[in-house]
């Protein structure tokens, strides 16, 4: 169990506080406002504290000393930074992470100086997650684990192949690929699949598989790997810019496909000016982003990715409605609440991006990468994905899961031994060691901990 300091009680800080206290770490949340510790409290089981991060005695009695990680993600990234060099010093064994807001804090600052284990800047983390749906232009959602060794993918089924099969008769189908499917998300129901349940058309399936089998998985759901060659960005905003600056970079000005074209809508003259200035290979275009005339005017109806991520969410909704009645491949919608990603499903939005949670995955990633056992969150189903290590006498390790009885709603993705993961099939036996990265319904969370450590 591992014991850790979140400073800050905003949407970021209450979402890193929940999936590390779903696993039973030791949280607490630190915050100047007992209001916004209340609403910690009305949510979670955790520790709160009202306090400063830039407080030696408050951090103290928040248990920073003590603590394995502290995590800064106040809306004052001054405050984050002084939070982390205080906590160093009154704990040299503590990992550090602090959440930046300004990009040339992000891009030059001298964190090793400082102390700073790991920073994270929400534009940056959205931008990345931005360019990872658009290498796979097929899929609603990617998330990597293991370096990218396996590649946890979203896709809606359309194959009518598949439409009324069980899981059991798709993978028996496709044995030429490895793949797990870890989550249903049907309407508003979140369901983990077992051998027997009935696929259904426009299911948002998960799936679990190795990077060289991605293209196999969204073949098999009836999608395709869509070429993208012309991109439209909606600006306004820094998330914007920053997709813009990488794929001019790497898909036009590192050489590496000359045949892309970017085009950026721009509303605000001066920075229009300036972001021409600095992106060579990118067409800004100075326009108003509300006119729907425009937009069509300048090629909507012919991109094959829409990036709708201004500052007005309701616009990049409707935007990216718009854009799919044209038939534009591949929208990408940024929100700004989390209240709006179960719309992806209701509406059949293609695919939704939120800062908050692409800050929280970058954390936790991070948190994965040093060997803890950790929690993530897909952000549009209502499932855990846990990483629990395989006790002496554990019950997972009693036979191949096919000869085990799991619970309904928990199923094995991938087993990590070492450096090396492989995605788990009816025959993968787990050994003592172990790192095993499982879904369940949150509810068989302390469940799942008994499977692999023999704990109620």
């Amino acid at each position: 169990m591992m014991k850790v300091v979140v400073i800050g009680a905003t949407q970021i800080g209450v979402e890193i506080a929940r999936m590390l206290s779903n696993e039973n770490h030791e949280v607490t949340v630190l915050d100047e406002s007992d209001d916004r510790l209340q609403n910690v409290r009305d949510q979670l089981e955790v520790f709160t504290h009202q306090g400063y991060g830039t407080s030696v005695s408050d951090l103290r009695i928040a248990g920073v000393n003590r603590a394995d990680y502290v995590i800064a993600v106040t809306e004052d990234e001054q405050n984050n930074i002084i939070a982390c060099m205080l906590t160093k010093r009154m704990n040299e064994q503590v990992r550090t992470i602090a959440c930046l807001f300004s990009a040339e804090m992000f891009e030059q600052a001298p964190f090793a100086e400082w102390d700073i284990d790991y920073v994270v800047h929400p534009e940056e983390s959205t931008a990345n997650q931005i360019l990872r749906l658009m290498r796979r232009a097929g899929a609603t959602d990617i998330t990597p684990f293991v370096d990218g060794q396996v590649m946890l993918i979203g896709l809606r089924l359309t194959s009518k192949e598949l439409i009324n099969q069980t899981v059991r008769q798709m993978v028996m189908s496709n044995a030429h690929a490895t793949f797990r499917l870890v989550v249903i998300q049907r309407n508003t129901q979140t369901l983990i699949p077992q051998a027997d349940t009935i696929l259904k058309r426009n299911d948002h399936l998960f799936f679990l598989a190795k990077s060289e089998d991605v293209p196999a998985v969204i073949k098999l759901t009836g999608n395709t790997e869509q070429q993208v060659q012309d991109i439209m960005i909606l600006g306004n905003s820094d998330v914007s810019r920053n997709v813009a600056r990488v794929l001019n970079n790497l898909y036009v000005g590192g050489g590496r496909d000359r045949r892309k074209h970017i085009k950026m809508i721009e509303p605000d003259r001066n920075r229009a000016e300036k972001i021409s200035n600095e992106l060579e290979h990118v067409l800004i275009i100075h326009a108003p982003l509300y006119n729907i005339d425009m937009l069509t005017s300048e090629g909507l109806d012919s991109v094959d990715v829409l990036v709708a991520v201004t500052d007005d969410a309701e616009l990049n909704l409707m935007t990216s409605l718009l854009a799919a009645h044209y038939g534009v491949k591949k929208t990408i919608a940024g929100v700004s609440q989390s209240s709006y990603i179960p719309l992806t499903n209701a509406v059949e939005l293609d695919s939704m991006v939120n800062a908050n949670y692409a800050t929280s995955r970058d954390i936790m990633n991070f948190i994965r990468s040093q060997g803890q056992n950790s929690i993530a969150a897909v952000p549009d189903v209502d499932a855990e994905i846990l990483e629990l290590v395989a006790g002496e006498r554990a019950s997972i390790t009693k036979g191949p899961l096919r000869s085990l009885i799991l619970p309904r709603g928990m199923v094995i993705g991938y087993v990590q031994n070492g450096d090396k993961a492989e995605v788990a099939t009816a025959n993968t036996q787990i050994h003592e060691g172990d790192q095993v990265v499982l879904f369940v319904l949150p509810h068989l969370v302390e469940e799942a901990r008994y499977y692999f450590e023999g704990i109620r």
